[in-house]
Parts: C-alpha cells; sequence; structure tokens
C-alpha cells in the first residue's frame, strides 16, 4: 500500500507578503493630499513641492545674540549648566548635554587663539 504525501497549497499571503500599514497610508495620504495636475507656469512644481533657498532654512546663528556674549557671560552660563553634574555625563538628560556642548563650542569660537596647545610658550609656569 502506496501512500501519497501530498503539500497543503502555499496561502497566497506566504508567496507575496502584504504591504506594511504604513506604505498603505503613505500611499492613501500621496493621493488624496497632493493633487497631481500638470502646470504649464514657469517655476510652479507639480508635485505640490517648492525648493528652499538656503535663507529660509537656516539654523539662525548668524547675528544671534548668543554670539555676542562676552566670554565672562558665557563662563557663567556654563558655569551654571554644570551646576550639580558630578557624575560626569552618565544620567545627565540630552537637552542638558547639548546645552553644555553648545556652551562650550561658543565659548571655543571667541578664544583669541585658535590652536591654545600649539602655543604652550603663552602660558605662564606655575
Amino acid at each position: 500500500m502506496a501512500t501519497q504525501l501530498v503539500h497543503p497549497p502555499i496561502p497566497a499571503s506566504q508567496v507575496a507578503p502584504p504591504l506594511p500599514p504604513i506604505t498603505k497610508m503613505i500611499r492613501a495620504i500621496s493621493a488624496s493630499h497632493y493633487p497631481k495636475s500638470k502646470s504649464s507656469r514657469f517655476g510652479e512644481r507639480s508635485s505640490g513641492y517648492r525648493p528652499i533657498g538656503v535663507a529660509e532654512h537656516s539654523s539662525g546663528l548668524l547675528g544671534s545674540e548668543e554670539l555676542e556674549k562676552a566670554p565672562t557671560q558665557i563662563k557663567t552660563d556654563l558655569f551654571q549648566a554644570l551646576q550639580g553634574i558630578n557624575r560626569g555625563i552618565f544620567g545627565v538628560p540630552f537637552a542638558k548635554k547639548s546645552e553644555i556642548e553648545g556652551l562650550v563650542k561658543l565659548l571655543e569660537s571667541n578664544n583669541p587663539t585658535p590652536q591654545p596647545t600649539l602655543f604652550l610658550d603663552k602660558v605662564k609656569p606655575v
């Protein structure tokens, strides 16, 4: 007596997996919110996007009041930011770390000697 082994048919979901929900959502949003009309006017984009100039997305650092601070004020702000931190960088929130890093970079940018370790003859021996 011979037995036949018959494999069950493969479900369609295993042959071609369904699209992830995020892809379906992106397709639905792009189809409903961005009309794809053709435009003959120069400078108008049919996709709804427009080019962004450099001045439109600048960080605002130029002319910023932080750059105009005196080094003593920056040092005071840095000291206040470091107040209470006694275990290094562990346990310090990311916002606090980035604030401290920004103050250090600002203080270094105001340094009259760009590479202070190259000019050690300016340092007074103790």
